[in-house]
């Protein structure tokens, strides 16, 4: 398996929720004061993100992290898409304990997956 180059800390699925018919999404460019459109590969990543060499040698895995957050990502696009369909033909679905777990830990991920952070 390659290594994964650009790392998103946002994750795609989630982006394209946001993206309108072209897959893009719009951007605003703090430095120049405008928005933009563009791929949801340009935005919410950087390369190597993820990248830590202890993390790695401890796990004795390369690229840990970014093949950590791979399966839960898999499983919450499911469940999100789920989500959002039944919210749009109101049939809104309780989760079930396993969902709601998944969901959460994938919030929490998400507050931590940061600049700040990492």
């Amino acid at each position: 398996m390659s290594l994964v180059k650009n790392q998103h800390y946002v994750p795609r699925f989630y982006l394209r929720n946001f993206c309108n018919s072209k897959e893009q999404i719009v951007s605003f460019d703090k430095i120049n004061q405008r928005c933009y459109f563009t791929s949801i590969k340009n935005v919410a990543n950087e390369n190597y993100f993820y990248e830590n060499e202890f993390i790695d040698q401890k796990a004795n895995v390369e690229q840990y992290l970014e093949k950590y957050f791979h399966p839960l990502e898999d499983r919450i696009a499911k469940l999100l898409r789920k989500l959002i369909r039944s919210f749009e033909d109101d049939s809104f679905i309780i989760l079930d304990q396993d969902s709601r777990a998944d969901l959460s830990l994938f919030l929490i991920y998400q507050f931590v997956r940061t600049k700040e952070v990492s």
